[in-house]
């Protein structure tokens, strides 16, 4: 992140009125969440920015003491859950799969893996058409895509067995994985 030289901020940076951090969440998924007070000119461009489908924002505080760079995600107070089969669903807003009683936290690479399986609908799903699917534009070196997924088959196993479903993600030696629920 660059420290702007001046006061005023980039032709492209909307002004920052205030801003209020603070810790939320238990211990071990910490975050960092923020109220910002915009001014209406910089509020209308946010509205175009995301009506325009665009995720990038930049906001500074009128000193030119502090630079945001924003990704904006829009959510609503509802969830996304998603009945998928018998007791399990998943909630896509918040990254979570719940089966019974029992739900556990996905990361973002996990859950479009997961997407993935399941849009094949129980069929096999390559290993090249999952490491297109989520490390597409990635500048890893192929080794290290084929590691990375590996790494997070492995966790997605582990995050399924929390939830009941240790079986359900099988591998088809020589070709790829499915999703058996």
């Amino acid at each position: 992140m660059q420290r702007l030289n001046s006061a005023r901020p980039a032709k492209d940076v909307q002004p920052l009125s205030s801003f209020s951090p603070r810790l939320v969440g238990p211990a071990n998924e910490r975050r960092l969440t923020a109220t910002l007070m915009l001014s209406e000119g910089a509020s209308q461009r946010l509205l175009s920015v995301l009506a325009g489908g665009q995720s990038d924002f930049r906001l500074s505080a009128a000193d030119g003491s502090l630079m945001l760079r924003l990704r904006l995600a829009v959510s609503t107070s509802e969830s996304a859950e998603e009945h998928i089969k018998g007791s399990l669903f998943i909630d896509w807003s918040r990254s979570t799969v719940a089966n019974d009683a029992n739900r556990v936290r996905l990361s973002r690479t996990e859950l479009h893996l997961l997407e993935a399986l399941l849009r094949a609908d129980g069929a096999t799903v390559t290993r090249l058409e999952l490491i297109e699917r989520v490390w597409a534009g990635s500048r890893l070196r192929r080794s290290e895509r084929e590691n990375a997924l590996s790494v997070y088959i492995c966790m997605l196993r582990k995050r399924l067995g929390v939830v009941g479903l240790a079986g359900a993600l099988h591998t088809v030696r020589r070709s790829g994985y499915r999703l058996v629920l």
